[in-house]
């Protein structure tokens, strides 16, 4: 009878436990690089992010002048209106008449903010919580864009009705460059008639309270967007 076979346990429990762990090892650290190139692509999300809160920072910037030359415009041209109107000539009616009705439209760019909250991940909610920050200076910036649809509103009614009543609309156009190949007006002017209209006085000053309003909470925006770059660059420069 030939001697028994002794089977080295020893050495196979070793082997098993390298080559487990070798496996584990290899989950670990494809695990970690999955981490990090998904870490690496948050940053670069929120690099561009940055970059497009610029972009509507200048926007807004550039939305606030305009908006503030209209409230001058405005202003000045209440403070000629009443029962006696102030004696204004034709040219510095139409100049007061284009400050403080061309304002424009307005929207902020959004895309690279869509595409990072879209995208989302646990390492910016755990690690950064910009996410809830950018959530803050989305919703503050709808809320604009739609304040700013009713000042469109007031500004429509108030245009409309002057207007209406026959104001010099066509005679304040004379400078603008698209209507300079076009005839002026024909009509007898008279300014007095436009100032001295308490119903247009009012729609006036509706319309500026609505300018008011909106720039304001357009200032605020632009401290909440500092604060926000700030946030942001923070976590890029670390990333």
């Amino acid at each position: 009878m030939t001697g028994t076979q002794t089977i080295p346990w020893k050495r196979l429990a070793t082997e098993s436990v390298i080559i487990v762990g070798s496996i584990l090892l290899a989950f670990a650290i494809d695990a970690w690089w999955d981490e990090r190139q998904e870490q690496r692509a948050q940053v670069e999300r929120l690099r561009r992010v940055a970059a497009e809160v610029e972009l509507n920072r200048e926007i807004i910037g550039e939305k606030i002048v305009t908006l503030s030359r209209a409230i001058q415009g405005a202003s000045e041209y209440l403070a000629w209106m009443g029962p006696e109107p102030r004696d204004v000539s034709l040219d510095a009616y139409s100049r007061q008449w284009d400050e403080m009705i061309d304002i424009g439209m307005y929207s902020l760019v959004h895309r690279a903010t869509d595409e990072y909250l879209g995208a989302g991940s646990a390492w910016e909610g755990e690690r950064s919580g910009i996410r809830s920050e950018l959530l803050g200076w989305y919703a503050e910036g709808d809320r604009i864009e739609r304040q700013y649809d009713l000042l469109r509103a007031r500004h429509s009614e108030f245009t409309s009705y002057m207007i209406g009543t026959g104001a010099p609309v066509l005679a304040t156009m004379g400078h603008v460059t698209v209507m300079q190949a076009h005839p002026g007006s024909k009509f007898p002017i008279d300014v007095s008639k436009s100032l001295s209209d308490p119903t247009a006085e009012s729609l006036l000053a509706v319309y500026l309270i609505r300018l008011e309003f909106v720039v304001r909470r357009m200032t605020g925006y632009l401290e909440y967007q500092d604060d926000l770059l700030a946030a942001i660059g923070t976590i890029t420069e670390a990333g």
